[in-house]
């Protein structure tokens, strides 16, 4: 039997399920210093509370200003893009609906939905159900 052999018998996972005859705790006593064994406040003072609660507010409401003004922007760009639009009219078929005839029309960063909103406010709709033969006012974008 090799050394290398020898040395992996004795931690092999049973040497631990051995019992031997030498201590198995051992304690060890010691104290703290007098001045340690006050106790420590953890209140904070009514200057600290307030600090904290006008931090707070303050975040809270910073982060709804700049959700707010992130929508608003947001609306304002594709709003911005279909405006700048010349317009055209077409007829609608059998089987059109405002999804499809907005996702023909492709404006440039705008999503489908801003185009479906477009067309419903220019036509003046109140139903999203097109009767084939209706004429509807739409984006007309330029090719190239």
């Amino acid at each position: 039997m090799s050394p290398c052999c020898c040395a992996l018998a004795g931690i092999d996972g049973n040497a631990a399920l051995t019992l031997s005859s030498g201590p198995r705790l051992v304690l060890i006593e010691g104290g703290r210093l007098e001045a340690a064994n006050e106790p420590v406040s953890a209140r904070l003072s009514a200057r600290q509370v307030l600090m904290f609660v006008g931090m707070a507010t303050a975040l809270t409401v910073a982060l709804c200003v700049a959700a707010v003004l992130g929508d608003a922007r947001a609306a304002v760009v594709p709003a911005r893009a279909l405006d700048g639009l010349s317009e055209r009219t077409m007829v609608v078929q059998s089987g059109d609906s405002l999804w499809s005839i907005s996702s023909q029309i492709e404006v440039g960063g705008v999503p489908t939905s801003d185009v479906v909103s477009w067309i419903v406010e220019r036509n003046g709709l109140e139903q999203s159900c097109l009767i084939p033969g209706q004429r509807l006012v739409i984006p007309m974008v330029s090719e190239g």
